[in-house]
């Protein structure tokens, strides 16, 4: 009968060469593949819950991420829109104190050549009058 068995096992070591050098191990040794089988098993489920969890991480941070992003954007058009708004305002103010401005420059040598007129007519009455008061003496 062990005959029997080594028989069968040598026909299924020729059907599987994996399987006749498990099936030539000592059953101590065939302990310790399978302990180290397991042991490699338990690593990979830890490792693939841990990048399942970093998945499940990732994903919940890009749909709340997609989210603040839309509000971001809506709150950033805003301040866009606040921003132009100020500036259009201000670039009114600006053209206004130039007109104004224009005008001042304006006034100012309207007044200076008023003055100097004034000046010229000044030095023309002096020089009369200097020569009707040499005519009467």
């Amino acid at each position: 009968m062990a005959d029997q068995q080594d028989g069968d096992s040598q026909a299924s070591a020729g059907k599987s060469p994996a399987g006749s050098k498990l099936d030539s191990l000592s059953r101590e040794d065939m302990i310790k593949f399978v302990k180290k089988q397991m042991l490699m098993l338990q690593k990979t489920r830890s490792k693939c819950d841990e990048l399942t969890k970093k998945i499940k991480d990732l994903e919940s941070n890009k749909t709340e991420g997609a989210a603040g992003d839309g509000n971001s954007v809506k709150d950033l058009e805003i301040k866009i829109k606040e921003l132009e708004d100020e500036k259009q305002d201000i670039l009114t103010a600006y053209q206004t104190v130039q007109q104004t401005q224009e005008l001042s420059i304006q006034k100012f040598h309207d007044v200076e050549s008023h003055c100097t007129e004034l000046t010229e007519q000044r030095d023309n009455l002096e020089k009369q009058l200097a020569s009707v008061s040499q005519s009467k003496k």
